[in-house]
């Protein structure tokens, strides 16, 4: 028999209110074979304490024209050291570049090359051990740390076979990493065809591997020919790290694991919401924002083929993406049909219990997530990348 918890004292006060009646009006928890079940039904905060981000930015880096150390180009990743600097990855110069807390170029580490300390490519960035720094090259397939005071210390190779690459580093050192599962296949039995995405814990030598799990981080569709068929508003997987612990979904329902190392699969968080029907209005929005966006390489024909020869998935997908902040707060990003960056992020404790929502600045693409501040990427009419920098207000936490 399942016995439901409700947690959080406006759970609670509604349940002395209404005695037994918590239907759609409470978070429920219950187990299942071990595993706890967080369903959430309305969310924690009040009006006074709902959390916000500012409208305006505190922090710009990026120029279109001026010093070098300023220019950004492919930001692959943004992260924060516990003092509050700023990595930002920026492939587009192989270099893991640090910034103050307020956007001045503090220095930088790596370039282009081979050797120890250099990148041919430049993905996830982060804090590594306290001050230290972490930054991964998926095209060498290795890992370089780096110290507190910037110098070269070490390189972690990953020697798996496969494309994996690495998204976090956890405290004791050892590293999160997952595939990101690309479709390459140009032909298949007919239907649906699902790539697993492998989760794999690295040792911090890069000698021990083990499978944390796996889940589907694409689907792909396959006509009565055996030919790939576009399929629009399909689900992607997605995967983040943060407080030792690791979150996966596969973005279809809104349901989002927990896991842990020792542990393993620990809870299942759920928010119970009515999922968005791909309606025939809906598909022509779609049409029209697109256009409106003027994508390169799309003619007439390919514009015409893109959507009038395509399939449509009868339901949007849940989520479009999830971070971890420094608390163990968990955000996951509302999927929206726009080709503008998602607004809306749902934000849990680390116990799966649904807070609120935080509504973002629409062009930014949100990489981090601090204590008191969210970070991201937006590029302005002529492509010119900025990371930039608002401040996240908690009015329950003052």
């Amino acid at each position: 028999m399942t016995k439901p918890i409700f947690r959080g004292s406006v759970a609670l006060a509604f349940a002395a209110c209404t005695g037994a009646k918590m239907d759609q009006q409470a978070v429920i928890v219950r187990d299942s074979g071990g595993v706890e079940i967080v369903e959430n039904h309305r969310p924690a905060w009040s009006d006074l304490d709902r959390w916000h981000v500012e409208d305006s930015w505190s922090v710009n880096i990026g120029v279109a024209d001026g010093a070098a150390e300023y220019q950004l180009f492919d930001v692959r990743s943004v992260s924060r050291l516990p003092d509050g600097t700023i990595l930002v990855a920026n492939d587009g110069t192989r270099e893991i570049r640090y910034y103050s807390a307020e956007g001045q170029f503090l220095g930088s580490v790596g370039g282009e090359g081979e050797g120890p300390g250099e990148f041919r490519a430049v993905g996830a960035v982060g804090p590594y051990r306290g001050d230290s720094v972490f930054g991964h090259d998926f095209h060498l397939a290795r890992v370089s740390v780096f110290s507190g005071s910037s110098t070269f210390v070490r390189t972690v190779p990953t020697f798996l076979s496969g494309n994996y690459w690495v998204r976090a580093a956890l405290s004791d050192g050892s590293f999160v990493l997952s595939s990101p599962g690309r479709l390459l296949r140009r032909s298949g039995p007919p239907g649906p065809q699902s790539h697993l995405s492998h989760v794999i814990l690295m040792s911090a030598d890069g000698a021990d591997f083990d499978t944390l799990g796996t889940f589907a981080v694409r689907t792909q569709f396959f006509g009565d020919g055996g030919y790939d068929v576009l399929r629009h508003f399909t689900p992607q997987g997605m995967l983040a790290a943060g407080s030792d612990r690791i979150y996966w979904s596969e973005g279809g329902a809104y349901e989002i694991e927990q896991h842990t190392p020792a542990d393993g699969l620990l809870r299942v968080i759920r928010l119970l919401k009515n999922p968005v029907r791909a309606t025939p209005t809906l598909i022509r929005e779609f049409r029209t924002q697109f256009l409106a966006a003027e994508p390169d390489g799309f003619d007439e024909e390919t514009i015409r083929r893109f959507f009038d020869e395509a399939e449509y998935a009868p339901e949007l997908p849940a989520i479009s993406d999830i971070l971890v902040d420094p608390t163990g707060q968990v955000w996951v990003a509302r999927y929206h049909y726009s080709f503008k960056q998602a607004t809306e992020w749902d934000v849990f404790a680390p116990d799966g219990q649904w807070m609120g929502m935080v509504q973002t600045p629409e062009s930014l693409n949100i990489l981090n997530i601090g204590d008191d501040v969210i970070i991201g990427v937006m590029k302005d009419e002529m492509d010119v990348e900025y990371v930039r920098a608002y401040e996240l207000v908690k009015p329950g936490l003052r």
